[in-house]
C-alpha cells in the first residue's frame, strides 16, 4: 500500500485491537463506501492489516517469545555506545516481538516526528499572534502551515488542534481577524448538521457574526449607520448640542445600545468606551414630559384670560396676546427651574453612590430640629426683626423641604399620606397643648408648618433608618427618653420661668422623634402609646373643665399636665421597647422575634 495503515487509521502504531476496531469505527464515519470506494478499500485494507498484526503480536506474546526477545534487547543494549540511542520511545508501549518490527519502529519515529513538527508550527502561529502590532500576513502565513501539518492525520491531533484553533479565532483583537475565514473553511464548521448544537467553532462563528454586523453598521446606508458612527467616536462639545437639538438620534443609539447589549454583547469592543458612557448618562436623563406640557399650556391659558379680562375696553385681543406670551414665558423658565433645581438633582442623587451616606441623605432632620429650637428664643412681636426672622425661617424651611424631596425614598404618595396616622394621633393634640405659646411668633409657627411638610415628604425615608439593633439602637431610644425627660421639666417649669416656648419646640420636636420610632416598637406598646397619648389629653381637658375653678383652668395649667402626660407615655413606651425582649408577642410567645418592617405601616 502507498500510504501507511496507522494514518489510514488516524491512530499511533497499537496492538490493542480494540482501540483498532474503534479507530475504523470512527474512520467509517468519514470515509463513505457510496462516495470514495477507492478510500473505503484503502481504509478496510488497513484495517486488516492492523488486525493481523495485533493477533500475531498476540500469539508470540503467548508462545513466550518476548521473553527471548528482552533478552536479546538487553544485550544488544549493553554492547551499545554510551548516550546513543537506536530506537526511540513509541507513541503508545508496545509488548511482545512487535516492539522489534522494523517496520512498526520507523513508523512511530515518523509519528512522533510529525507531532514535533506539528508543535512547532503552532508555536510560531502563537508567537505571530503575540506580536504588539500582529501582521495578518504573517499569521496567515503560520495558520496555513498548521493546516499543512503531516500530523493532522491523526484524529486526537485533529480535534486537539481544531479546539485550540476555535478558541483563537473566538478571540478579538488584531491578528485574530485573520485566522476567522480560513479556520471556519478548513474545518467546515459553517457546515454541522443540524442539531450539533455545540462544536469547537461557536466562539468563531459568533465573531464572524459580529464582524458581519460592524460592516453593515458601517455601510451609510445602513439604518443604524449615524448611531454606530456616533459611538465609535469621541463626543465632542458641538455633538453633544448637536445631540440635545436632534432627538430622533437619541432613540437610534438607544435602539442600538439596547440590541448590542441583548444580542451582540461584544461589539462594545469595537466601540468607544467614552463615547459609550457619555450617551448612556443622556439617555437615562429626565425630559420634559407630559407633565411639563400641560402645566405650560394651563399657565399660558390663565394668564392670557387674566391679562384679556383686565385691559380696558377695545385692548381685549391686545392683553389676551400679552398675556398669552407673558404666561408661555414664565411657566417655562418655571419648568426649567423645576427641572433643574429639583429633577436633575434628585436623579443625580438617585444614580449616585453618595446616596447612602447618612448625613447627605438624613441630614435635613437635624438641620430642622436646630431650626426648631433657634425660633423658639426669637422674642414674640410684630416688628421688622421678627417679620425678618419669619421670612429667613421660610427660606430655610424651603430649602430643608428641597433637600428631603431630593433625597427621600422612591415612595408613592398614597403611602406616605397612609403612614400620616402614625403620627397624627401625636401631633393633633401637641397642636392644642403649645398653641398658647405660638401666638404672636410667626418664626416659630413657620418652622412647625416646615416641619409639618417634612414628615410626609421624608417621614418613611427616616424611620426606615431608625436605629434597629445594636448600640445605636439604645442610643437612639435614650435620646429620646432624654428628650422626653427635658420636655416635662420645660412644663413644669414654665409656670415660673419664661420657657414655655423651648418647651413647646422640645414637644414637638420630641413627637417628631417618636413617630418615627413606633414602626420599630412592639405592636402592644405602638397601640399603648397612639392611644394613650389622645385619650389622656382629652380627660385633663375634662377634669380642668370639669373640677378645676376657672382661675385654675387656663391655657397654661393644660400646657404644664398635657405636656408632662405626652411625654410620660413616650418616655414609658421606649423604655418598654428597650426591654421588649421580655414582652410575649401576639400569639404566645415569648422569644424574640424578627422585627416588622416600617413598610407594614406604608
Amino acid at each position: 500500500m502507498s500510504r501507511s495503515i496507522w494514518r489510514e487509521l488516524a491512530i499511533s502504531p497499537s496492538t490493542d485491537e480494540r482501540e483498532i476496531r474503534r479507530a475504523y469505527a470512527r474512520r467509517l464515519k468519514i470515509v463513505q463506501p457510496e462516495d470514495d470506494p477507492q478510500g473505503f478499500q484503502a481504509l478496510r485494507a488497513a484495517f486488516e492489516q492492523a488486525m493481523n498484526h495485533a493477533r500475531h503480536a498476540a500469539w508470540e506474546a503467548d508462545n513466550g517469545w518476548n521473553e527471548d526477545d528482552a533478552v536479546d534487547e538487553g544485550l544488544d543494549a549493553s554492547v551499545a555506545p554510551a548516550g546513543e540511542n537506536h530506537a526511540p520511545p513509541p507513541a503508545t508501549p508496545l509488548t511482545g516481538a512487535s516492539s522489534q518490527d522494523p517496520a512498526l519502529i520507523a513508523e512511530m519515529a515518523r509519528d512522533r516526528a510529525d507531532r514535533d513538527e506539528h508543535q512547532r508550527r503552532c508555536d510560531a502561529l502563537s508567537e505571530a499572534l503575540r506580536q504588539p502590532a500582529p501582521d495578518g500576513d504573517a499569521v496567515l502565513t503560520a495558520l496555513v502551515a498548521v493546516f499543512r501539518s503531516p500530523a493532522l492525520g491523526a484524529l486526537d491531533v485533529h480535534e486537539s488542534t481544531e479546539h485550540w484553533l476555535g478558541q483563537l479565532a473566538g478571540q478579538r483583537g488584531p491578528g485574530f481577524d485573520a485566522l476567522l475565514e480560513p479556520a471556519i473553511t478548513f474545518f467546515g464548521w459553517d457546515h454541522r448538521p443540524v442539531g450539533d448544537h455545540w462544536h469547537p467553532g461557536l466562539g468563531a462563528l459568533q465573531h464572524r457574526a459580529d464582524l458581519e454586523t460592524i460592516r453593515r453598521l458601517g455601510n451609510p446606508a445602513s439604518a443604524g449607520h449615524l448611531a454606530f458612527m456616533a459611538l465609535s467616536r469621541p463626543v465632542r462639545p458641538h455633538q453633544q448640542m448637536h445631540a440635545r437639538l436632534q432627538p430622533g438620534l437619541g432613540r437610534q443609539i438607544s435602539d442600538l445600545l439596547a440590541r448590542i447589549d441583548y444580542e451582540v454583547p461584544y461589539v462594545l469592543g469595537y466601540l468607544n468606551p467614552a463615547s459609550v458612557a457619555w450617551w448612556r448618562e443622556h439617555l437615562s436623563r429626565p425630559r420634559f414630559g407630559v407633565a411639563s406640557a400641560w402645566f405650560t399650556g394651563i399657565v399660558t391659558l390663565l394668564s392670557a384670560l387674566f391679562t384679556s379680562a383686565a385691559s380696558p375696553p377695545g385692548l381685549g385681543a391686545v392683553g389676551l396676546a400679552a398675556g398669552a406670551g407673558i404666561g408661555l414665558f414664565g411657566s417655562i423658565l418655571l419648568a426649567l427651574a423645576g427641572h433643574y433645581l429639583f429633577i436633575l438633582p434628585r436623579w443625580r442623587q438617585t444614580t449616585s453612590l453618595a446616596a447612602d451616606n447618612f448625613w447627605r441623605s438624613c441630614g435635613w432632620a437635624p438641620a430642622m430640629a436646630l431650626l426648631m429650637l433657634a425660633t423658639a428664643f426669637v422674642p414674640p412681636g410684630d416688628g421688622p426683626a421678627q417679620s425678618a426672622a419669619a421670612v429667613a425661617t421660610a427660606l430655610a424651611g424651603i430649602g430643608l423641604v428641597w433637600w428631603a424631596a431630593l433625597v427621600g425614598d422612591a415612595d408613592r404618595w398614597g403611602q406616605r399620606l397612609n403612614w400620616l396616622w402614625i403620627w397624627l394621633s401625636l401631633f393633633v393634640p401637641l397642636w392644642f397643648i403649645c398653641a398658647i405659646h405660638m401666638a404672636n411668633r410667626p418664626a416659630l409657627y413657620v418652622a412647625l408648618l416646615a416641619l409639618m411638610l417634612l414628615l410626609p415628604l421624608g417621614g418613611l425615608h427616616l424611620a426606615r433608618r431608625w436605629p434597629q439593633d445594636g448600640p445605636w439602637r439604645w442610643r437612639g431610644d435614650l435620646l429620646l427618653v432624654a428628650a422626653a425627660v427635658l420636655g416635662v421639666a420645660l412644663c413644669v417649669a414654665s409656670a415660673r420661668f419664661q420657657v414655655g416656648t423651648s418647651g413647646a419646640a422640645v414637644l414637638f420636636l420630641t413627637g417628631t422623634a417618636g413617630a418615627l420610632a413606633t414602626p420599630h416598637l412592639h405592636p402592644w406598646l405602638a397601640n399603648l402609646r397612639r392611644w394613650l397619648s389622645p385619650l389622656g389629653l382629652v380627660a385633663i381637658f375634662l377634669f380642668m373643665v370639669v373640677a378645676l375653678p376657672p382661675e385654675q383652668s387656663g391655657g397654661a395649667e393644660f400646657f404644664i399636665w398635657g405636656g408632662a402626660w405626652f411625654c410620660g407615655v413616650l418616655a414609658f413606651t421606649v423604655l418598654g421597647d428597650l426591654f421588649r425582649d421580655r414582652l410575649p408577642r401576639p400569639g404566645g410567645h415569648s422569644r424574640r422575634q424578627r422585627r416588622k418592617s416600617v413598610d407594614r405601616f406604608a
